[in-house]
């Protein structure tokens, strides 16, 4: 660095030590050391949200959800997803389950048939929660369609 370095950004991931001193025309000053090392890390972004959320299984009290991983981690590592429901357009958000980062399909279970419900999926780094991924339409738990069987009791 020259007598004009104002700023200076190592690039490396290890420890520093750092020593400023000021210089003018009268001189430099004595340098203010750090007293512990620093070490860099990587800027971690906020990660993007799970991608294609769908149903992929519906019965009368359970649905079962599968997203497609990130497209970005935000240079830390996915290390595992929330699924969250509410029940109704007018409900709270709760979360139902926090799930390892492998996993990418979960079945809800304890559903009330003919219920509406809401489903988001958010993935987690080491800096918590990212952007969120909302079904884009409500779940309604229901029977299969079936035939009717009737019998006549005499």
């Amino acid at each position: 660095m020259d007598d004009n370095t104002t700023k200076y950004s190592p690039k490396d991931l290890i420890d520093y030590l750092f020593r400023v001193s000021a210089v003018n025309e009268e001189g430099q000053v004595s340098p203010l050391e750090t007293i512990e090392p620093v070490r860099l890390k990587r800027k971690i972004d906020v990660l993007s949200s799970p991608r294609q959320v769908k149903v992929s299984k519906l019965g009368p009290d359970f649905v079962t959800l599968d997203w497609k991983s990130l497209s970005s981690d935000g240079g830390s590592k996915v290390t595992g997803y929330v699924v969250k429901q509410k029940r109704g357009s007018d409900g709270d958000w709760g979360e139902v389950a926090t799930l390892k980062a492998i996993e990418t399909s979960y079945k809800v279970p304890k559903l009330d048939e003919d219920q509406e419900y809401f489903f988001s999926i958010t993935a987690l780094n080491q800096n918590g929660q990212g952007e969120t991924c909302e079904l884009d339409t409500s779940v309604v738990p229901k029977r299969p369609p079936g035939k009717l069987e009737l019998k006549l009791i005499v």
